[in-house]
């Protein structure tokens, strides 16, 4: 196809008739290849930009879709350029939106426009020979929001009140607001109030960091060897990203939610971060963040301890000849995962007794540490048996398209998968009502297909019409995108029949009120103390096993296929 002309109309056409697409330009037939597929599309329709980049910087109009493919002379007609020559046309440039507001830290000064972009993070000049430092690569908007049918709206004007500022976005009723203050060592931000509908998302912060040599993703850093940005979270409900993002979402809550941002030279950044993790109320450790490399306790190995608990002489014995200065108690001194009790089997005494062997270790100048995963559970855990919790985080919503009961091997589901639910990392697990499942043989992703896992089931049987959840298994391991042989050692117990239409939604192993493992699941988040990080679709089984996860996520999809069809689009570009 020959180049579009500059300050000229030129209509363009494309018809599909399976399996050929011809395209025009002014009327006349440029190009034709073939495609064997049907045309299924879900997404918003974007003109003059291919996936990510925009590929067309100028006008369009009289844009068509047709629900046929058009002739060559029905092509031609639309093309016709009566009327399309006169007026004259000039390019005028771009106003440039003015300088909005500062803030400012000990170390940098962020700056915005009305438009509502971050304009600059500018590093300030320190010492006798110190130069400021531009730390941004590029101008973003700082505020998006994301609507129904994962639409992303930058804001395009942005106000501000004593410190207040307020986003309102194109084609979309209502606007944003969030608090920009100075902490002295750190901006903090908070979401106050969305009033745009059906939102899903709300990024409050973002900017694009310019020094991204080292990238640290629990510490919510990136560096170079002279200066550094930190994003970090303030409260679990908000996920940031080494991507300088901050964002909430509507499950968890859009409002009322923080994050801070530190900027400046590299040997300033954990004065910075002790600042933040100290004025702020979030977890934090004098031996861990910013006070790590300076922690004597830091300095110390440790020896893992596995069995034989309550024997702490031998224990003593092999941390002084080995050299190491904390025992760190491993699974099973506890219960099981989801249940942290002492376990009776190697702590008969209960508390008393693992709190006797701990004085023993502390005497002979010891640290104890004790290993837990909480964002895992087991089946036996007091989250699963003998009814699911409903405290357990949900990942998404679904509906059962097929009757689903003991025979069955394969969930078929009217809901496309969510973002989490597109690559495998880990297990899953289902429940409905008060019965929880779990897949218990392993799978790998391969769309469209997936081979059919059988389920296993534990607690009752639910009725029909009962609601259910879709969940992260217990002690799940976190995995890559691959194929993993697993059996399960759980023996099955009653399997629901679950009728069309029953919900069905997605949830992870970590109740809501244990913080300490949220990344396990679907809270990835960073901050001072912790880091954390959709015809119908079948959702194969798969298989739990003990040990650590780092991350959720879902079992391979199978859409229907699109219905076979013939269309046509035509549009007028300048």
């Amino acid at each position: 196809m020959q180049r579009i002309p500059l300050r000229k109309w030129t209509h363009l056409a494309a018809t599909f008739s399976l399996p050929n697409v011809t395209t025009y330009m002014d009327g006349k037939k440029v190009g034709q290849s073939a495609w064997q597929y049907p045309i299924g599309f879900t997404d918003p329709l974007v003109l003059g930009q291919w996936n990510t980049e925009k590929s067309h910087d100028g006008l369009i109009d009289e844009l068509r879709l047709y629900k046929r493919a058009l002739t060559p002379a029905e092509v031609a007609l639309l093309a016709d350029r009566q009327g399309r020559d006169s007026g004259e046309i000039k390019l005028v440039p771009p106003v440039q939106p003015r300088t909005l507001a500062s803030f400012e830290t000990r170390c940098a000064t962020l700056t915005l426009n009305e438009a509502g972009w971050v304009t600059s993070l500018l590093q300030k000049a320190s010492g006798k020979e110190g130069h400021a430092r531009e730390l941004l690569a590029a101008q973003t908007p700082m505020v998006t929001v994301v609507v129904e049918g994962n639409r992303n709206v930058e804001c395009h004007k942005m106000s501000v009140d004593n410190g207040i500022l307020t986003a309102t976005f194109p084609g979309l009723d209502g606007h944003a607001r969030l608090r920009c203050e100075s902490k002295g060592d750190y901006l903090k931000f908070t979401a106050l109030e969305v009033t745009v509908p059906r939102v899903t998302s709300f990024v409050f912060f973002h900017c694009a960091p310019g020094v991204n040599q080292y990238r640290g993703e629990f510490a919510g850093l990136v560096s170079d060897d002279d200066s550094g940005i930190c994003l970090r979270a303030l409260d679990l409900q908000v996920n940031c990203s080494t991507a300088m993002s901050a964002s909430t979402s509507a499950d968890l809550g859009l409002t009322g939610y923080s994050a801070a941002l530190a900027a400046g030279p590299r040997s300033e950044l954990r004065p910075m971060l002790k600042a933040m993790a100290t004025q702020e109320d979030v977890p934090r450790s004098q031996h861990g963040g910013p006070w790590a490399a300076e922690s004597p306790m830091a300095r110390l190995s440790y020896l893992f301890v596995q069995d034989a608990f309550t024997d702490t002489d031998s224990w003593i014995d092999l941390a002084r000849r080995g050299g190491f200065g904390i025992l760190h108690f491993r699974e099973p001194w506890f219960r099981t995962f989801g249940d942290y009790r002492p376990n009776p089997k190697n702590f008969p005494g209960g508390m008393d007794e693992m709190v006797a062997a701990a004085d023993r270790l502390h005497a002979a100048g010891l640290k104890l540490g004790l290993h837990t995963l909480s964002g895992c559970l087991r089946t036996e855990s007091p989250y699963i048996t003998p009814v699911p919790s409903q405290e357990l985080i949900s990942l998404a919503t679904y509906t059962v398209a097929r009757d689903f009961g003991k025979a069955d091997d394969t969930l078929y589901v009217n809901e496309p998968p969510g973002d989490q639910h597109a690559t495998v990392f880990t297990y899953h697990g289902a429940t409905v009502g008060s019965t929880w499942m779990r897949r218990n043989t392993g799978w790998r992703k391969t769309w469209p297909w997936m081979p059919r896992c059988p389920w296993e089931a534990f607690a009752l049987a639910a009725p029909p019409g009962t609601p259910g959840r879709w969940t992260c298994s217990p002690s799940s391991g976190g995995m890559s995108n691959t194929a993993w042989p697993t059996t399960s050692t759980r023996r099955p117990s009653t399997v629901f029949a679950s009728p069309a239409g029953t919900s069905a939604c997605a949830s992870a192993t970590a109740a809501r009120g244990n913080s300490r493992r949220l990344s396990t699941c679907r809270t990835r988040r960073s901050c001072p103390g912790r880091s954390r990080r959709n015809g119908p679709w079948t959702t194969p089984a798969g298989s739990s096993r003990s040990g650590s996860a780092s991350r959720c996520c879902s079992p391979p999809f199978r859409p229907t296929p699109p219905r076979r069809g013939r269309s046509s689009t035509s549009a007028t570009h300048r």
